[in-house]
């Protein structure tokens, strides 16, 4: 039996919607629709106070649009504001960037996402609970969007410093 392992796009299934999926669409949106897909792991990630996933994925970009696509995957994604319904990403950093030009332009990228759960204490589940009602509203800087900005921003800095740091397990 033979089995194909050649990269896939990263755009999901439509079939199953689960937050994975959701934020691969999101990260292929963010690559302009260039980026494939080579490794993705999810892993369980838990605290005291949060529970979710950590995501690590090597995405490549071939041919000089879509390396061009990647360089601003690389510029977005830290302040990416990702909209996954129940789920807050806590963290999006890049981890390893690779450039090849040999035979055609190519750059690999490797990137970490946390996702946390909504139902960590109720932090999450308010920010996105307001996040979606901003979007409802379309007013751009309501007191309720300052706000929004504010507990991410609390929630951020409680969490991110920790994680880096490697010592989640007090959060």
């Amino acid at each position: 039996m033979q089995v194909d392992v050649s990269p896939r796009p990263i755009a999901p299934r439509r079939a199953r919607r689960d937050p994975a999926n959701r934020l691969l669409g999101a990260l292929h949106e963010l690559g302009g629709g260039h980026a494939v897909v080579l490794r993705h792991e999810e892993r369980t990630w838990a605290s005291i106070t949060f529970s979710g996933a950590r995501h690590t994925l090597t995405l490549r970009f071939v041919g000089d649009a879509a390396v061009e696509a990647g360089e601003r995957f690389i510029a977005g994604l830290p302040d990416h504001e990702f909209t996954i319904p129940r789920r807050l990403v806590a963290d999006a950093a890049i981890v390893a960037v690779r450039h090849a030009l040999l035979s055609e332009p190519s750059l690999e990228v490797e990137c970490e996402v946390l996702l946390l759960d909504e139902d960590c204490k109720g932090e999450a589940a308010t920010i996105n609970q307001r996040r979606s009602s901003r979007a409802k509203s379309r007013d751009p800087r309501s007191s309720e969007d300052e706000n929004l900005h504010r507990w991410e921003s609390r929630l951020r800095s409680a969490i991110v410093p920790r994680l880096r740091s490697g010592g989640a397990g007090d959060i």
